[in-house]
């Protein structure tokens, strides 16, 4: 490996910013992460490729290039940095670096269109599902299609991925409408209405059943205690998990539903509908 210092001005941000270069610049971090390299030092330093005419284009390292262009160009008119080398400077190996380098917080620090775009990039210049997967921390690669999926949604329906009203798992239940632009900005109206303390993917994709279907689904409600803490079950739709601490307090739960639920509602709910059976 080699290294050297070469101006900060000699520096391109190229296509190796995976975060993209607007979200790198205006990150609030920034500053903060100006101070720390002001006071202690680049401990990790830039990586570039030496393009051969006097200027070197940046792979990875684009957090730290920005904290220094932005707060720091007097003090550092010089950065360190590690030259890759011509074996290693195609464009398929440089990236497949940058995502060592970036794969920690890539995928948090992109919302999921731009995430999206970012993996058909990576994924056009090749690299393979797998790669991309464990790049971003998905289990399994054919989640790097699903995501990628996203950009043909309505842009209707991307602007509130990118707004991050609704999260990416709900772009994901939208994705068997990806053909019929109408059932799609129905099912995403239909999401929205719903309370937020009712609104969740199961319930997102039950909606979308629904509208390809034409059909509806049972609903019934019960009450419960007020401490009572519920979580869907990601393998069985129909069961819920009740947490408790004790088994006193799992008794004094199951006796509460049995004694406050003896004639439980059981609405049918049409993807029309809101939440209590009305009519929308």
């Amino acid at each position: 490996m080699e290294y050297k210092e070469i101006p900060l001005e000699r520096i391109k941000v190229g296509a190796y910013n995976l975060r993209g270069e607007k979200a790198a610049a205006k990150n609030p971090s920034l500053e903060r992460l100006s101070t720390s390299i002001s006071q202690e030092g680049l401990l990790h330093l830039l990586g570039v490729i030496d393009n051969g005419d006097g200027t070197y284009t940046l792979v990875y390292g684009h957090r730290r290039y920005w904290a220094i262009t932005n707060y720091l160009q007097v003090a550092m008119p010089k950065v360190p940095v590690r030259l890759i080398s011509k074996a290693d400077a195609d464009e398929v190996t440089a990236i497949r670096t940058a995502l060592a380098e970036n794969n920690p917080d890539l995928r948090r620090n992109l919302n999921p269109i731009a995430l999206a775009k970012k993996l058909r990039t990576l994924r056009d210049n090749g690299l393979n599902n797998r790669e991309l997967a464990n790049a971003v921390g998905f289990e399994k690669a054919g989640s790097v299609t699903d995501v990628i999926k996203l950009l043909d949604l309505e842009p209707e329906v991307q602007d509130v991925l990118i707004a991050g009203t609704l999260s990416i798992s709900y772009g994901r239940a939208l994705l068997p409408l990806i053909d019929n632009p109408e059932q799609q900005l129905q099912a995403l109206a239909e999401i929205q209405k719903l309370p937020k303390e009712e609104r969740s993917v199961r319930r997102a994709e039950k909606i979308v059943r629904g509208i390809q279907t034409g059909s509806g689904w049972y609903c019934l409600t019960l009450e419960l205690p007020k401490e009572t803490k519920l979580q869907e079950l990601p393998n069985d739709r129909h069961k819920l998990s009740i947490e408790f601490a004790t088994v006193t307090q799992l008794r004094e739960a199951l006796s509460y539903i049995l004694e406050h639920n003896t004639d439980p509602p059981l609405t049918f709910i049409t993807p029309q509908q809101e939440p209590g059976g009305k009519a929308a």
